[in-house]
């Protein structure tokens, strides 16, 4: 089905957009590090949460301004492209984007720190038990660190990252992901009655709302990962 033939789907134009955009970061991260995942895994060839918060955010917001900028185009409505983004995506963004920037900043400081080596082989037993390969494990300073990219799991997304706690799950690292998840899912939930049941003539340029409660969770649980960061 040729794009022009979904003009009139505002639904369809929306799941190819969403579609389109996760396709591009896949091939991306191909690209660079081999593996489709390879957008969330950073320097430390680790999967990044900051950077999968943030990309998962920029995926769902994208994919529907493309839609609804697409759709309204080709009905020939008037003010095509001037979209009304809420204001609380927008706080909710930045919030994401500041974390994203405040993360790599204080994990640069941990990695020029000192590591006490003498710490590094119980935590090397324990990942190994886990089933991670001794060779693959190194650090950069006191953060646990992996070899190669290949060496990335999704368990990085909740699992701490410094040496001495790589085996175990972070509790703060593991509330980000799970606010960002539900807020992601209920946000996405709202474009579904906004596709699904809008004819094209008449999608308008409003995007829905979000939640101050929402904004507040999202931005108390970045606070929280951001001061745990702090204080280890």
């Amino acid at each position: 089905m040729s794009l022009l033939a979904l003009k009139g789907s505002p639904a369809l134009v929306w799941i190819a957009a969403l579609a389109g955009m996760v396709l591009c970061l896949a091939a991306a991260g191909q690209s660079v590090t081999g593996r489709w995942m390879g957008v969330l895994i950073d320097e430390r060839n680790v999967m990044s949460l900051s950077r999968f918060q943030l990309l998962a955010w920029m995926a769902l917001v994208l994919s529907s301004l493309l839609a609804v900028a697409w759709v309204r185009l080709f009905a020939g409505l008037p003010d095509a492209l001037a979209i009304d983004v809420d204001f609380g995506l927008w706080v909710l963004l930045g919030v994401s984007t500041l974390s994203l920037v405040g993360s790599g900043a204080l994990l640069k400081a941990r990695a020029g720190a000192p590591a006490d080596t003498a710490r590094l082989e119980p935590p090397q037993q324990l990942l190994a038990l886990q089933g991670t390969p001794v060779d693959e494990v190194s650090h950069l300073g006191s953060l646990y660190a992996n070899r190669t990219a290949a060496a990335a799991t999704w368990s990085d997304l909740i699992t701490g990252e410094q040496v001495v706690n790589a085996a175990h799950v972070d509790v703060a690292r593991l509330q980000l992901l799970v606010f960002t998840l539900l807020v992601l899912l209920a946000y996405a939930a709202e474009f579904i009655p906004f596709f699904f049941s809008t004819p094209a003539h008449q999608l308008g340029t409003k995007f829905p709302g979000l939640s101050v409660s929402l904004v507040a969770l999202i931005a108390i649980s970045h606070a929280g990962y951001l001061a745990a960061k702090v204080s280890r």
